[in-house]
C-alpha cells in the first residue's frame, strides 16, 4: 500500500491519482448502471461498495475504488459493515485525487433564492429543522444576539436552578419569539456548554425558561455566567447571519454574496461515512479512504455534554459521539489526506472497540465539536480491557478551528482508551483543550485502595508526543492545552511544543494539566511557554495532581501572570504524593512568581525533587508551600527532606527566549544537571502533509 500520496502519482482523465490501478470508478456525472469503468463510472460510492462484495472472500491483492472531482450529496450515511471487510492481508481503498477535490456531503442544498425588500435573501427549506447552513461551503451564523461575545446572566432564580435565569433590560432580542429560539449558555463554570431551546419568556420577570436542563445549575460557583440568544428572527442584523422560521419553512439568509451562484447546504446526516462493527468479534476491517473531502453534517437542538435526546452518559464522558467519518468496532482501517470540515459535531469518531486504525495526514478544521474523538466502552458498561478503543495512531494531522457549536471542544479528545498514540499534530484555534483525555472511573469494590483503582483505569498506556499546538483554552477555564482526569498507568507525555494562549478570560490556564485522579505519568522534555490568560497567579506551565508523577527535562516558562511553574495539589480525598520532579528549566519573567506551589503539603509529597535549574528574569527565586513563601535555601533546609539540595540558580543560557527558542547555547549551565533537551524543529506535522499550512481558509 502507497504510504506516501505526494511521492508518486499517475494522471488519469486530467485528475492526479496516488497510483495502483482501480477496480472501479465512480463521478458525479456516472450511473450506477455503469461498469464502473473509467470511461463508464458508477454514480455512487454505495454501488460501488456492493460491486465490491462478491470479490472481497477471494483478495490476492488491493482493491481499489477512485472517486472522481465533484461534489457527492448523500442522502444517507455511506455505510460499511463487516460483510466489506478486506480479507487475506489486503485493503479495500476508496481514494478521491491529490487535493481531496472530490467532496462527500451530508447536506441537502436550498435553492430559488430571491432577494426581499428587506435586504434579506429568502427561500423554502426542504428540510422542516436544522440548525447550521453553508453559504459556498462557509459556515453562517444562526441569528444571534449579541452578533459576538456574551450577555452575562443577570438574576438566577431559584437556589441551583438548571431551566430558569434573568436577564438585564434591553438583552431580549424583540418577538416574535418560535420554537426555533435558543440560549448557547456557560453554565455554573466555564468548563461545558449548553445549546438549550426556550421553553418561555417571561416578559413581566426578565426571565428565560429552558425547555431541557443545563448539565450543572446555572448559579453553581462561578457568578456572571455568560450566555448569548440565537434562533431569533429580529437577531438577523449582521453579514453571514441566517434564520429558519420553522413554523413556514421560510430561510432567511443576510449576506451580500449570491446563494443562488455559490450554493446553499443545510446539514441532515448525523454522519457522511460509517463503519460499524457488530461487536469486537466481528468488526469492520481494512478500509482505508483517502484523499476525500467529508463534512456537512447536523447539530442537534439540544446539546448537553452527557444527555441527549436518547438516554444519557456521565459526568465527564460525551454523550454526542457522531463524526463526519464514524468508526465502531474497527480493525485496522485508515482514514488518510483527508479534507474533513463543517461538521456539526466531530471530525472523525472511534468508537466502542477500535483497534489499530490510522487517522493520518488529515485536515480537520471547523468542526462544531471535537475534530477527533476516541471513546471505547465506558467501564460503567463493561468492564473488559478489550473493550476499550486500543492501538489506534493519530499522527501527522492540522486540526483547527474546532469548537465552533460547542464551546469545550478539543482538538483530540480520548475516553476509555489504551495505548494509542497522538504524535506529530498541529492543534490551534480551539476554545478549550488541545488534547483531552479522560478514563472514567472504574467498577471497584468501595474501599479498593486508591493504587488499585487507577491500575485497572481503562485510560493507560497513551502516548502524546511531537505535537505543536497553540492559542487553544481560548475560552474556558480550568483547562490545559494538554490535560487529563481520572486515567490509569503508562500515559506518556513527551517532546510537544505548548505555547501563546492569549485570551481575555480569567480563571485557571495550564500548558499541561494532570487533574484529578490523573497519575502514573511520565511528562518529559516539554517546552511550555506563554501560556497567557488566566487570572494573575492562576494560569501556569503544568498543574499537577494525582499519585506517582514523573516531571523531567521540561522548559517551563512562566510569564508575568503565572502563579508558579508548577503547582501540586490534592482535591475531593484523591491522592498527590511520591511525585518526581527533575532535571527541570524554570524560567519565570514575573515578579511575584514561585518556582514550586504546594498548595496543601504531605510528607510523601516527593519521592525526588533534586537536579533541577531556576532562574527569573525579573525578581528572586522563590517556593510556595501553602500559605508561606521560601527562597531557595528555606525549601533546601524544608522539613529536612533535602528538596532541590543538588539545584541550581543561573540564567539557563537560551539561545532566544524571547522569540520561543530554548534551545541552550553552548556552556549553558542545564547540561550540569543532567537537563535531556530537544529537537523542537521535529515537532508537529511531518514533511508528507499534503495540505497548505494556513488557518485563512474561507
Amino acid at each position: 500500500m502507497l504510504r506516501n500520496a505526494r511521492c508518486a502519482a499517475l494522471l488519469f482523465l486530467g485528475v492526479l491519482f496516488p497510483v495502483l490501478a482501480a477496480d472501479l470508478t465512480v463521478s458525479p456525472q456516472g450511473d450506477d448502471g455503469n461498469p464502473g469503468t473509467p470511461d463508464r463510472p458508477l454514480r455512487t460510492l454505495a454501488a460501488a461498495r456492493n460491486r465490491l462484495r462478491p470479490q472481497l472472500a477471494a483478495m490476492d491483492q488491493d482493491l481499489v475504488v477512485d472517486v472522481l472531482p465533484g461534489q457527492y450529496l448523500l442522502a444517507e450515511p455511506l455505510a460499511f459493515g463487516p460483510e466489506d471487510s478486506a480479507r487475506n492481508g489486503h485493503r479495500v481503498v476508496y481514494r478521491g485525487p491529490l487535493g481531496a477535490t472530490a467532496e462527500l456531503l451530508g447536506g441537502v442544498p436550498v435553492t430559488d433564492w430571491r432577494l426581499g425588500d428587506d435586504g434579506n435573501w429568502h427561500a423554502h427549506s426542504p428540510v422542516p429543522r436544522f440548525q447550521q447552513l453553508f453559504l459556498g461551503g462557509v459556515r453562517q451564523t444562526k441569528a444571534r444576539q449579541p452578533n459576538q461575545g456574551y450577555y452575562e446572566v443577570e438574576t438566577y432564580g431559584k437556589p441551583n436552578t438548571t431551566t430558569e435565569f434573568g436577564y438585564a433590560a434591553g438583552d431580549l432580542p424583540p418577538g416574535p419569539y418560535g420554537p426555533e429560539a435558543q440560549v448557547y449558555i456557560w453554565a455554573g463554570y466555564d468548563w461545558f456548554t449548553d445549546t438549550c431551546p426556550i421553553r418561555d419568556i417571561i416578559l413581566a420577570q426578565r426571565a428565560i425558561v429552558l425547555d431541557r436542563p443545563t448539565l450543572v445549575p446555572i448559579d453553581r460557583k462561578r457568578p456572571h455566567r455568560r450566555y448569548f440568544f440565537q434562533g431569533f428572527r429580529s437577531a438577523l442584523d449582521t453579514e453571514g447571519e441566517f434564520f429558519l422560521d420553522e413554523a413556514t419553512g421560510e430561510i432567511l439568509l443576510r449576506t451580500t454574496r449570491d446563494p443562488n451562484r455559490e450554493g446553499v447546504l443545510v446539514p441532515v446526516l448525523p454522519s457522511v461515512i460509517e463503519l460499524r462493527g457488530t461487536d469486537e468479534a466481528h468488526p469492520v476491517q481494512g478500509l482505508t479512504f483517502e484523499n476525500l473531502t467529508v463534512g456537512v453534517t447536523a447539530f442537534p437542538a439540544w446539546f448537553d455534554e452527557i444527555r441527549g435526546e436518547n438516554g444519557n452518559s456521565t459526568w465527564n464522558e460525551p454523550f454526542h459521539t457522531a463524526g463526519a467519518i464514524h468508526f465502531a468496532n474497527t480493525t485496522g482501517c485508515a482514514v488518510r489526506f483527508c479534507r474533513i470540515q463543517n461538521t456539526g459535531l466531530s471530525g472523525v469518531s472511534l468508537l466502542g472497540t477500535c483497534v489499530g486504525n490510522e487517522l493520518y495526514g488529515n485536515e480537520i478544521r471547523d468542526a462544531g465539536y471535537h475534530a477527533i474523538l476516541v471513546k471505547g466502552i465506558p467501564p460503567r458498561l463493561d468492564p473488559r480491557p478489550e473493550q476499550l478503543s486500543q492501538g489506534n495512531r493519530i499522527a501527522n494531522n492540522h486540526l483547527f478551528r474546532c469548537g465552533r457549536l460547542v464551546g469545550h471542544g478539543a482538538g483530540v479528545f480520548l475516553h476509555s482508551a489504551a495505548s494509542n498514540q497522538v504524535v506529530h499534530n498541529l492543534i490551534h484555534q480551539m476554545p478549550r483543550y488541545g488534547i483531552c483525555a479522560k478514563g472514567g472511573t472504574p467498577n471497584v469494590p468501595k474501599g479498593t485502595p486508591y493504587e488499585a483503582t487507577i491500575a485497572v483505569n481503562p485510560l493507560r498506556d497513551n502516548v502524546f508526543s511531537d505535537n505543536d499546538i497553540h492559542h487553544v483554552n481560548l475560552d474556558s477555564e480550568d483547562s490545559g492545552f494538554i490535560s487529563f482526569h481520572t486515567t490509569g498507568t503508562g500515559n506518556v507525555v513527551d517532546h510537544n511544543l505548548l505555547h501563546d494562549g492569549e485570551r481575555e478570560l480569567g480563571g485557571l490556564a495550564m500548558g499541561i494539566y494532570l487533574d484529578d485522579g490523573a497519575g502514573y505519568f511520565r511528562v518529559t522534555r516539554n517546552w511550555i511557554w506563554n501560556i497567557g490568560g488566566g487570572s494573575p497567579g492562576r494560569c501556569m506551565p503544568i498543574y499537577t495532581k494525582g499519585i506517582y508523577n514523573l516531571i523531567d527535562s521540561n522548559v517551563l516558562v512562566g510569564e508575568e501572570r503565572t502563579g508558579a511553574a508548577c503547582t501540586v495539589a490534592y482535591m475531593f480525598g484523591r491522592r498527590a504524593d511520591h511525585h518526581t520532579w527533575t532535571h527541570n528549566i524554570v524560567y519565570l519573567r514575573g515578579a511575584d512568581s514561585v518556582v514550586w506551589r504546594n498548595q496543601n503539603w504531605i510528607e510523601d509529597r516527593y519521592v525526588e525533587c533534586d537536579r533541577n535549574l531556576f532562574w527569573n528574569t525579573t525578581g528572586p527565586v522563590r517556593f510556595g508551600v501553602e500559605r508561606e513563601t521560601l527562597d531557595l535555601a528555606g525549601w533546601q533546609a524544608f522539613k529536612g527532606l533535602g528538596l532541590d539540595r543538588h539545584s541550581v540558580v543561573a540564567d539557563p543560557g537560551f539561545a532566544d527566549p524571547a522569540t520561543g527558542d530554548f534551545r541552550l547555547r553552548e556552556g549553558s549551565p542545564a547540561r550540569e544537571i543532567g537537563f535531556e533537551p530537544m529537537d523542537a524543529t521535529t515537532c508537529g506535522l511531518l514533511p508528507d502533509y499534503p495540505f497548505p499550512l494556513t488557518d485563512e481558509v474561507p
